[in-house]
């Protein structure tokens, strides 16, 4: 549910705020969705390469694909 909430504040704020790619991304990541938390996290660097999370964001990005089966 509270992907879909991140979902609707996405498509309202476009590429304005990038922390909600970064809460969308921990929100995947909680339901077990390794490949769209991925993307949300790669939308957050995106958006904020230089942002006070990156550095963590990066790190969640290269955990998350170094445990997702190929």
């Amino acid at each position: 549910m509270a992907a879909r909430e991140f979902r609707i504040a996405i498509n309202q704020l476009a590429d304005t705020e990038p922390i909600i790619y970064q809460l969308l991304g921990a929100a995947h990541e909680k339901n077990s969705n390794p490949k769209e938390a991925i993307t949300a996290y790669e939308n957050y660097l995106r958006l904020a390469p230089n942002g006070s999370l990156a550095p963590a964001v990066r790190s969640m990005v290269e955990q998350l694909k170094a445990q997702a089966p190929d």
